[in-house]
């Protein structure tokens, strides 16, 4: 998609605006400013457990020294993949005890995408299941992520109590990512394009129309970076909202067609895109539901 809707449209993958490098009033933990004083009662009631500073000795290690405890068994099977979000509820404590975050805030579960959740926090709901609940502590390496090289991000020792409450699993990577398949047609431009499923209609979407559309992107190693799958909503765009490899895609497809798009990096954002665009060559799987 173009620069200007690319966080806009990847919101609708998780709920909330959650994407790399990036975090919302709606995603999981993050810097945190003083709770409005309406919010103050239900805050008080996160009062830190006793062992918010330091770990028990029955907590399980992982390599990078995230520490867990595990609160509450899960019933689910699955774990978390590095391309999916999640539904959790979570509270968040500095090591002294004092309240980070939690999702209290907004009273319900909040959505999160792996990407864009601290890098500690991954490895704990990595190895998580739905319905677990889990205590959590996170070395302030593991804590924020920088979104610009260079740029300086708090370090604190964090401490989470975390719920699983429900896994929004992403569609599956594409295996030929880097090396699209003999089949696929290389137009001109350098766009190459496979049709996955063929349409039933005759009508090819013009610069103007509406376009309804199912699609999922990815950049080159494998990270999905915006989908419209796990929010079970499609996307409208023009021409004018979509990147110059898309925009020349989408003109070949008939409404019921699906489609997987091999955009070079100078059909798509660059190779040094501005901040919050995904760099280098892109594929995209579309399904063109409608035009307008």
């Amino acid at each position: 998609m173009g620069r200007e809707h690319w966080a806009a449209l990847f919101a609708l993958l998780c709920g909330v605006s959650c994407h790399r490098g990036a975090t919302s009033s709606g995603s999981a933990p993050h810097p945190s400013s003083s709770a409005p004083s309406a919010l103050a009662p239900a805050l008080a009631l996160a009062k830190a457990p006793p062992d918010v500073a330091t770990p028990p000795a029955d907590a399980v290690l992982t390599p990078n020294g995230v520490a867990m405890k595990r609160l509450q068994a899960g019933s689910g099977t699955a774990h978390p993949a590095p391309n999916d979000c999640v539904k959790l509820n979570y509270t968040a404590w500095r090591r002294d005890g004092t309240l980070h975050s939690s999702s209290q805030i907004q009273g319900a579960p909040a959505t999160q995408c792996l990407q864009a959740t601290m890098p500690g926090l991954v490895e704990a709901l990595e190895l998580m299941v739905k319905g677990e609940r889990d205590r959590i502590w996170i070395p302030g390496k593991l804590t924020y992520r920088p979104s610009e090289p260079g740029e300086k991000v708090p370090n604190d020792d964090l401490t989470l109590d975390v719920e699983l409450f429900d896994l929004l699993q992403a569609p599956l990577t594409p295996t030929d990512l880097k090396k699209p398949p003999r089949e696929a047609k290389k137009t001109v431009s350098g766009l190459v394009i496979q049709v996955l499923r063929a349409g039933s209609g005759t009508v090819h979407p013009q610069s103007g129309n509406r376009m309804t559309l199912v699609f999922s992107g990815w950049a080159s190693d494998g990270s999905l970076f915006e989908s419209t799958v796990m929010s079970g909503q499609p996307a409208t765009v023009t021409h004018a909202d979509v990147v110059e490899g898309l925009r020349e895609g989408l003109s070949t497809l008939v409404v019921g067609e699906k489609a997987r798009f091999w955009i070079p990096s100078d059909l798509a954002f660059g190779d040094k895109p501005k901040r919050g665009a995904p760099a280098g060559a892109l594929v995209y799987d579309v399904e063109l539901l409608a035009i307008q």
